[in-house]
């Protein structure tokens, strides 16, 4: 059996992401191609993630702003497209069957891998 080798589309942060995950990936029982779409898609959210986080480290989790009330402290906008940003990223993983979940007693298990 041919063993294929998948490289990662883009540099950056986005292929240390790629070369994390890519064998889990692969791995799965009923990988296919189109799977690496869906990761690459993944991939893609994580790196936003970090960008939004540095972002919000730079500039801070709040700022100030003057209106008509006087001053006022809002939350930064990174953090709301951050928490967007979470929510595909979790979704992502679910699809791709890399998500665990608590039981009931509180102990982590794995999700059962199931594809789109």
């Amino acid at each position: 059996m041919e063993v294929k080798k998948f490289d990662s589309p883009k540099v950056g942060k986005f292929k240390i992401y790629w070369d994390l995950y890519i064998n889990d990936i692969t791995d799965a029982t009923d990988f296919k191609e189109i799977h690496l779409k869906m990761f690459e898609c993944l991939c893609d959210h994580l790196v936003r993630y970090d960008q939004l986080q540095e972002q919000i480290v730079e500039e801070g989790f709040t700022y100030s702003n003057e209106g008509r009330h006087g001053s006022q402290l809002k939350t930064h906008p990174c953090v709301s497209q951050q928490k967007d940003c979470m929510v595909l990223i979790r979704g992502s993983l679910k699809d791709l069957g890399l998500v665990v979940k608590k039981s009931g007693d509180g102990r982590i298990q794995e999700e059962e891998e199931t594809w789109l």
